[in-house]
């Protein structure tokens, strides 16, 4: 089966995560239809686009203790951004770095950024556990959201929306 989807910042493409090599491996479709071609090789599950739409930042797996990777989208190598155990897919790539959430102790984690033109990651704010799923930012990165866990809850799409 298929999960984990995300748009590519130009809305022309659909990441998603597959088990159709044996193990999670990003791959992405075109958004008006066509063929899947697999982008990450050496595992990967949740996938973001670089807010300019040149890195491709994802885990390895639904667990996240592999720490967070970047995958330069024209060529070259996957990099380890942070060894950092990332909870429950919750990271968010923004101009000049990535934030993400990783645990502290059984009552704590920290949303933390990582600057990558200095390679270092620094805490920002403690996040009360449980964390379900996810982040996300706002442009002006004052503002993140997450989820928690919810009993019955469901997400869906709105298709045409004005």
């Amino acid at each position: 089966p298929n999960s984990s989807p995300s748009w590519s910042r130009d809305g022309k493409f659909i990441y998603f995560t597959s088990r159709r090599t044996g193990r999670f491996e990003v791959w992405r479709i075109p958004a008006a239809g066509g063929a899947p071609v697999q982008i990450a090789s050496h595992g990967g599950f949740l996938a973001l686009e670089s807010p300019d739409g040149k890195v491709l930042f994802y885990i390895k797996s639904n667990v996240g203790t592999e720490g967070l990777f970047a995958l330069p989208l024209s060529a070259g190598p996957e990099r380890q951004i942070t060894p950092e155990n990332i909870v429950r897919n919750c990271f968010w790539p923004v101009p000049g770095g990535v934030y993400y959430i990783t645990p502290r102790d059984l009552e704590w984690c920290d949303l933390r950024f990582h600057d990558l033109a200095t390679g270092k990651s620094r805490a920002v704010a403690p996040v009360q556990r449980p964390v379900a799923f996810r982040l996300s930012a706002t442009p002006d990165q004052k503002t993140f959201v997450y989820s928690r866990p919810v009993t019955g809850a469901d997400l869906m799409l709105i298709d045409n929306f004005r």
